[in-house]
Parts: C-alpha cells; structure tokens; sequence
C-alpha cells in the first residue's frame, strides 16, 4: 500500500527517496517550522518556572558603592555623591524569575540549533553516502525530512518540563539557573530522554533512506559512476552516524555561555560548513598558490580522499562550534 508523500519520507525513506526528489522551498518549510516549534517550547516552559517559590537578597548592582556613596569617605575625584547612591545596597530576586529568565534566553538557541544542524545532519549523511565528492544540494534538501522527528523533543520538552518546575527547591540564584537549565534540557526527566532517543533513531531511520540512495552518478552529474542504485549498507552506517551523533548530545552537558561566545561559536560553526561545502575550491585555490612561480603549470585536480579530508576538517569545525553554543544539548 503507497503511503502519502509526507509519510512515505518519514516511514519508508528507502522506497520513496529512490523516485521522489525534495523541492528545496519544501525544505526549509520543514526545518523552520521544526526550529519554530522548539523555540515556542522552550519559551511556554521557561513560563512555567515563575511558580518556582523563593528569594533570595543580593547586592543591588545599581547601587554605586560605600567608597562613592559615604559623605565621610574619601573621594579621590570629588566628585560629589552619585545620585544613584539612594538605590538601597541589597535587593531581593525572585529565584523563579531567574530560573525563568536564564531558560528563556535559549528560545533564540533552539531556533538556532535546528536550522545549523540541518545542514550538519546533511554532512553526516554525504560523507558516508559519497565521500569526497560533490552534489551536497540533494543530500541537504533530502535531509530536511530527518530534522522532522526531532519536532517530538519540543512536543515532550512541553508535556514533561512544566509539571516538575514548581517541585525545584534552589537556594542562590545560580542554583535556580543551573537547576531549570539541567530539567529542560539535561537528562534528568526519563520521558524526555527516551523521547529524545526515539527522535534521534527515528531521523537515523530517515538518514538511512536519504544516504541509501545517493549515488556516485548524482553527485558527478553521472561522470564517473563509482555505486549505482541502492546502497542499504552505505544507508545503514548514515543511520548509525546520525543516530550516534543525535543520541550524544542528550547527554552532552551545558556549558556556560558569556558575552560574544554564542556570536564566536556560530562563526564556527559557519566557518566549517564553509570549508565543508566548498571544500575542492579550497584546496584548489591553495594548490594554485602554492605552485605559483613553479615550473609545470598550475593545474591540477585533487582525489577524493583529499577532498573527504577536506570535508571532515570542515565537519568536525562545525561540530564543535555547534556544542561551543550548546546546539547539540538544546536539540535533543
């Protein structure tokens, strides 16, 4: 029995990868509303722990100081008392307000991770479905339906995180952050976790078709056939680097992020999508350089396992800026 279009991408990729391409505006609909769902749900569950009961008194950042706001102190610049000296020295904060802020601050993150992380989950699947060789379009937009079952991680983040908000009991404002962090994204809820592992084996799943039917032929424009028609194996070990990847960062802890870090890790990020993509232009381009001044000309074309080379530098840079702002650990 045929399945719908939509289904058969997601419940028999094998079979409808092999005759059904993927348009690529019907790509990114999909990988934005993914990203879309998960920021809603991270910012509902950041709602949710305002209920969080407790203050806690701290220095009032605004309040200038003793050394400014004493009348008998000294004051090297006499410069007279700061008016902000009548803001009193200690304030209280509301340790729910807090945890609720420091969750809703990754609302733009998640939005972030499911739209970098597709063309990483692509990468992932192209290496192993045909190494060093180009054609990475249809393997990205193909790649869009992966990122579909990861939807499931917002929907549970939505059903598991909220009824447990009100249960922390933290005692600094630190503790609140750290606390609501670790339950809405950490692996500290089983529903979560067994969710996020479904997700992440079920994109496997997808990946698997997507990379199964990749060919040499589609990648060279049908010059130089190296496999022809389907690859279950090739498929198979796409599943399996997908799925391990995924699986890795429901267990990869937060990290702290401060200042221009997340700015410096999408650079990252970027930056290796770039050598990945472009990765024969690069090496050629450099190649051209170096022989300059050379007797026996400038040309020259690069095999293919220095083009996957190429292309695993510009993987792993990515990755590694992807978990630098807490992609991985926000995805799934």
């Amino acid at each position: 029995m045929a399945l719908p279009a939509p289904l058969g991408h997601l419940l028999r990729p094998a079979e409808t990868f092999a005759d059904r391409r993927t348009a690529p505006a019907l790509a990114v609909g999909l990988v934005v509303c993914v990203a879309l769902l998960h920021a809603v749900s991270v910012g509902v569950v950041a709602g949710a722990f305002t209920d969080v009961s407790g203050t806690v008194t701290v220095d009032n950042p605004e309040y200038p100081g003793d050394w400014q706001c004493d009348p008998d102190g000294y004051d090297p610049f006499d410069q007279g008392t700061p008016a902000d000296c009548a803001q009193p020295e200690r304030v209280d904060r509301s340790l729910g307000a807090h945890a609720s802020r420091a969750v809703g601050g990754y609302a733009l993150t998640a939005f972030v991770a499911v739209v970098v992380g597709w063309p990483l989950l692509a990468w992932l699947v192209h290496v192993v479905a045909v190494p060093g060789r180009a054609g990475f379009g249809r393997t990205l937009f193909d790649s869009a339906w992966a990122v579909v079952p990861l939807s499931l991680v917002a929907v549970a983040r939505l059903v598991a995180v909220p009824p447990r908000a009100a249960d922390l009991n933290p005692g600094t404002l630190d503790e609140a952050a750290a606390s609501a962090l670790e339950l809405t994204f950490g692996p500290e809820t089983t529903l979560l976790v067994g969710v996020a592992v479904l997700a992440a084996t079920w994109s496997g799943y997808v990946a698997y078709g997507v990379a199964a039917n990749r060919t040499d032929a589609d990648a060279t424009g049908g010059r130089g056939v190296w496999t022809q028609g389907r690859s279950d194996g090739r498929g198979a070990v796409a599943g399996v680097v997908v799925t391990t990847a995924l699986v890795v960062g429901t267990f990869v802890p937060m990290l702290p992020i401060a200042g221009g870090t997340a700015f410096v890790a999408l650079f990252v990020v970027a930056a290796g999508l770039v050598i990945a993509t472009f990765a024969r232009g690069i090496i050629l381009h450099n190649t051209r350089w170096d022989l300059v001044g050379m007797r026996g000309g400038e040309t020259g074309e690069p095999t293919r396992w220095r083009v996957l080379l190429k292309q695993l530098s510009g993987i792993a840079f990515a990755v590694l800026g992807f978990f630098m702002m807490n992609g991985g650990q926000v995805l799934v």
